[in-house]
């Protein structure tokens, strides 16, 4: 905790506001990347674009990781500038940008404000002048290890295991551990206590997103509203409590939980490229989910491309009635 002393700060709650402040800031600004990758008039969402956008960012880090982990940090510092030379130049992503942060204004105030209840009620951090008492997670303490690595290395070479060396991670850390890194940046030097805090924003992010959506999509009569209340109360406490969809996000998983709930979301829109490009995510968060992102990928690539046949055939004048395609 050596930077913790450097900045003097005996207050965890000004801890938690700057750890905050840093997570928004790199919410926001890796929107547009996210865009032009995966953007489009259905698919403008801060959070879905935000997403796509690190995970390219980390896919490139992962790549450059086996080979001189040493580039690793100028790559992060690269990719956010990368970001802002787009929105700088781009007055339409610009446009596009603002409108979204104006639409989501109350959802970034409440994902804030989730963000300080998990934190306060679920993992509590206590700090006092030279003790700290941190949420015992072995998990954790092993995955914070490669991002360490990444956000210190100072050598051409795959990235090591410090207290082990010279024994190298294994390539499927790389892509979570970027992720969580571009997130991190410098304030990597907190050490464990920045990747719990990183999880609880993250859990904030998809449960605030998650209930938006289900108070959007779940319409009942105005008699009853109760059973509303108690049907989504019901599916929170079997999502937090029952599933193991919590211990993803607190765990190696988080990608693969976002993935899981975006795809679950276009489930009820007719977005065929946006399904393509998370059946893919998905498989990058962790490769045993292969099977049921090769049938998604060939799900929605034999959707699309139905409908670029039957476009085509129309335009050629051919009753389309007459045929029978997959």
């Amino acid at each position: 905790m050596e930077f913790l002393s450097l900045l003097k700060i005996n207050n965890i709650y000004i801890i938690q506001v700057l750890f905050l402040i840093n997570f928004l800031i790199v919410f926001l600004i890796s929107y547009p990347v996210g865009y032009l990758i995966g953007g489009n008039k259905n698919s403008k969402n801060l959070f879905y674009c935000s997403t796509i956008s690190i995970s390219i960012g980390a896919i490139i880090v992962a790549i450059i990781l086996n080979f001189a982990a040493v580039l690793a940090k100028y790559l992060i510092i690269s990719f956010f500038f990368l970001n802002l030379i787009i929105i700088y130049n781009n007055k339409n992503i610009l446009y596009v940008f603002l409108e979204e942060i104006k639409r989501n204004k109350v959802f970034l105030l409440n994902v804030s404000l989730v963000y300080f209840l998990i934190l306060n009620i679920v993992y509590p951090i206590y700090l006092e002048s030279n003790f700290i008492e941190i949420p015992y997670s072995r998990h954790l303490i092993y995955y914070f290890a490669p991002i360490q690595e990444i956000l210190n290395a100072n050598y051409f070479s795959r990235i090591r295991v410090t207290s082990l060396y010279p024994m190298e991670w294994a390539a499927f850390h790389f892509f979570q551990s970027a992720f969580n890194s571009i997130y991190l940046n410098f304030l990597g030097n907190f050490g464990y206590l920045g990747l719990i805090i990183l999880k609880c924003f993250f859990s904030s992010l998809i449960y605030c997103s998650l209930l938006y959506f289900i108070f959007k999509n779940v319409k009942f009569r105005e008699k009853e509203k109760v059973l509303e209340i108690l049907l989504i109360f019901n599916f929170i406490f079997c999502l937090l409590l029952v599933s193991n969809f919590n211990w993803l996000i607190f765990g190696n998983g988080t990608i693969v939980a976002f993935s899981i709930y975006f795809i679950l979301k276009n489930l009820f829109k007719n977005n065929s490229s946006t399904n393509i490009i998370l059946s893919i995510l998905l498989v990058m968060g962790s490769f045993k989910n292969v099977l049921i992102s090769s049938f998604i990928y060939y799900y929605f690539s034999v959707k699309n491309l139905k409908h670029v046949l039957f476009l085509k055939l129309k335009l050629l004048g051919i009753n389309t009635k007459h045929l029978f395609l997959i």
